[in-house]
């Protein structure tokens, strides 16, 4: 759902994900002007915001691994009602953290 920004000439210039201002259109996200728009985006925009979305991604895991940990460890949760490859995942991930922490304590200064 864009709202968009146009030049005078009519062409987009600009698209939100909300509207920001009153004058601003709204238009769908399958018509063809506005996907003329996306596709003409240049490759580093695109690699930008792929970036983004993957750093996004790997916050986002940890903050859930988090809340998991704490819903189960609070009984808020049952542990046996997550899927088990979840789990299994969750306690290789915590048991390579110590490992990478006891690793990084007998480091010099």
């Amino acid at each position: 759902m864009p709202y968009i920004d146009r030049a005078l000439s009519g062409k987009i210039v600009a698209g939100f994900d909300r509207q920001l201002w009153e004058n601003q259109e709204f238009i769908p996200d399958d018509a063809p002007e506005w996907r003329d728009f996306l596709a003409a985006e240049s490759p580093q925009r695109a690699r930008w915001i792929q970036e983004e979305l993957a750093e996004l991604d790997r916050y986002m895991n940890r903050a859930l691994e988090d809340v998991i940990h704490v819903l189960t460890s609070t009984q808020v949760v049952d542990e046996n009602d997550l899927p088990r490859p979840l789990i299994q995942r969750m306690a290789y991930k915590e048991r390579l953290r110590k490992r990478l922490n006891a690793e990084l304590a007998v480091l010099p200064s």
